[in-house]
């Protein structure tokens, strides 16, 4: 009776110290998990930021895709921390530890257990060799499937008035349907017997710890009993964190290759060195606004057609210019690159006699106000969006501008804007509130009717008075 007591005593105990033991580990990484989710989204959203724009015009690199990938890459940072390497932390601690106690209590036992771990181990390192390359395979095919899903969802207008539902559904399905299922069955099923032969394993381990523990008692002391059953129950612990580990095999592949894609990304060099050349860059007290195109010529990185060609022309400060001419012939990129959203292929672009290159970007873009044909509105109230073209201003400015743009909706409510042209109104308040020394216009009147068009032109006009303007124009 006293043996039995010892040894349900010592079962409590060991059971005891593994649970807790697991459930510090368990809120440990959990908590570092959630640490590294945070971090990572908040360097990913500064990366989004820092790119040059040319790198979302590739269609390896459309934005939509580039969310979609990335937001399977940060939810599998929380499960690498927390399951995969917590885990993988635990499973060597208690194996070692184990092990260790094990053989203090019975070495010949241990020495079973020795015999047949390596075996375990093995099966487990098959199993994530054999699931590393099938996830690979379908993480490619599964982003190039998020980028058609989200091209798609964003283009519902198009979808419809064309009818082109079932088509856009079968396209999407040939897409999911390239995953090779043949090599997914084939992986799939050895995993299967790896598992089943590891389990198997463990459990033919038991069966020959117990007869030999039942040899060894008939043939060991009075109180060998307790040192057999605590050798084994510690044996059976350490196996049991082994098994446990193998469920995460699966997990662990794919988030190797979401984790590596994700410092890809972060790695990513920009074109445009945002933030060597806010670290460097000239400022001057003001922009006068004299500006100059020298032999330039530039190409999109994605075509082979030249924009232009030893471009040459000269903007007098305070000057207004017109670019008119048909759609692609270059007058918005004109635009993009005086804010150099883009880099020349060669020649140069003067801004009061200073390379743009050499120019603070922070400085350069806040000297310059743009007002587009297809307007920036965010997801704020129309005051907030109009407050970005000054973030210091205070709200009798916005109101003011607002005015001048005749903007009369509630400025509270972003839901009254009804229709481009009530966008483009925001666009050229957020342009006014910003009172720039260089003004660029691409179509900014081209979504309003004539009279208003009309009422907002007077406006322009009174913010092109005493600096330098671009007005780009189909008419």
């Amino acid at each position: 009776m006293d043996a039995k007591v010892k040894i349900l005593r010592k079962f409590i105990k060991i059971k005891k110290f593994y649970l807790n033991f697991l459930i510090y580990f368990s809120y440990f990484f959990y908590g570092i998990g959630e640490i590294l989710n945070k971090e990572f989204r908040v360097k990913l959203f500064n990366k989004f930021l820092n790119l040059h724009v040319g790198f979302y015009e590739n269609k390896l690199n459309n934005p939509l895709s580039i969310l979609a990938r990335l937001s399977s890459y940060t939810s599998k940072i929380g499960g690498v921390a927390t399951n995969i390497v917590g885990q993988m932390i635990q499973t060597s601690v208690t194996l070692i530890l184990g092990l260790t106690l094990a053989f203090a209590y019975d070495w010949r036992l241990s020495l079973i257990n020795l015999f047949f771990m390596p075996i375990i181990i093995g099966t487990y390192i098959l199993q994530f060799k054999i699931q590393k390359g099938t996830t690979a395979k379908a993480l490619e095919i599964e982003s190039e499937a998020s980028s058609v899903l989200g091209e798609t969802l964003s283009n519902t207008k198009t979808i419809y008035a064309y009818n082109m539902q079932n088509f856009v559904v079968k396209f999407y399905s040939n897409l999911i349907h390239k995953i090779n299922f043949h090599d997914i069955y084939k992986s799939g099923a050895l995993n299967g017997f790896l598992f089943s032969l590891s389990q198997f394993i463990i459990f033919a381990m038991y069966g020959t710890l117990f007869y030999a523990g039942g040899v060894l008692f008939e043939k060991g002391r009075e109180d060998y009993l307790t040192s057999m059953m605590t050798a084994i129950l510690t044996i059976l612990f350490s196996a049991l964190g082994v098994g446990i580990a193998q469920a995460f095999v699966g997990d662990y592949s794919a988030a190797q290759k979401g984790i590596v894609g994700l410092f890809d990304f972060l790695d990513e060099k920009s074109l445009i060195d945002i933030e060597e050349s806010n670290k460097n860059g000239k400022v001057s007290e003001k922009i006068l606004g004299k500006i100059e195109f020298k032999n330039v010529s530039f190409s999109y990185f994605n075509s082979n057609k030249p924009v232009f060609v030893d471009l040459n022309f000269v903007i007098s400060p305070g000057q207004s210019v017109a670019f008119v001419g048909p759609s692609g012939s270059g007058k918005s990129t004109i635009i993009s690159l005086i804010e150099r959203f883009y880099d020349l292929n060669s020649g140069q672009i003067l801004i009061d006699d200073i390379d743009i290159k050499d120019y603070n970007l922070i400085f350069l873009r806040k000297n310059i106000g743009t007002v587009l044909q297809e307007p920036g509105i965010f997801s704020r109230s129309i005051k907030d969006n109009i407050r970005y073209g000054n973030l210091d201003c205070v709200n009798d400015d916005i109101e003011r501008v607002a005015k001048k743009a005749f903007i009369d909706n509630n400025l509270q409510n972003l839901s009254s804007l009804g229709s481009g042209g009530e966008m483009q109104r925001v666009a050229i308040a957020r342009a006014l509130l910003k009172n720039p020394g260089i003004l660029l216009l691409d179509e900014a009147t081209s979504a309003l009717d004539a009279n208003l068009e009309e009422q907002i032109r007077n406006s322009l006009n009174d913010l092109m008075k005493n600096r330098t303007s671009i007005a780009i124009a189909h008419r």
